[in-house]
């Protein structure tokens, strides 16, 4: 599978997110279906390099989407400005769902929160 990289954003923010606390990479991951060559569809895949700060799933979060049958298994934080509603994201070459994204009030930041999307990115 061939992943497409596009790097964007700045190494300084000018939003008023600490982009000291960003230490990790993640990728967000894009995919198209091009039916322009085959009937059937071809699906390609993109993703936009960002940097991130990483936190573990709290307990309460847990077991709330446990109970809905999901399995959280890390947070994300991004700058506001780079999320696009992207589903899949590329994390230390394991691939996530977003169960859930929440915007702060300050309209900065954006929490993303993760489940490991077994058998890879499909």
């Amino acid at each position: 599978m061939y992943l497409n990289i596009y790097v964007t954003g700045c190494s300084d923010c000018c939003c008023g997110v600490n982009m000291k606390a960003y230490k990790n990479v993640a990728y967000l991951v894009v995919k198209s279906i091009n039916y322009r060559d085959n009937p059937d569809g071809v699906e390609s895949f993109s993703g936009n390099k960002v940097y991130c700060r990483v936190e573990s799933v709290t307990e309460k979060s847990f077991y709330q989407a446990k109970q809905a049958g999901s399995t959280p298994n890390l947070v994300l934080y991004v700058r506001a400005t780079e999320y696009r509603g992207e589903r899949i994201v590329l994390f230390k070459s394991i691939y996530y769902s977003v169960l859930r994204s929440y915007k702060f009030r300050n309209g900065n930041e954006i929490e993303l929160t993760l489940e490991e999307k077994l058998g890879g990115i499909m």
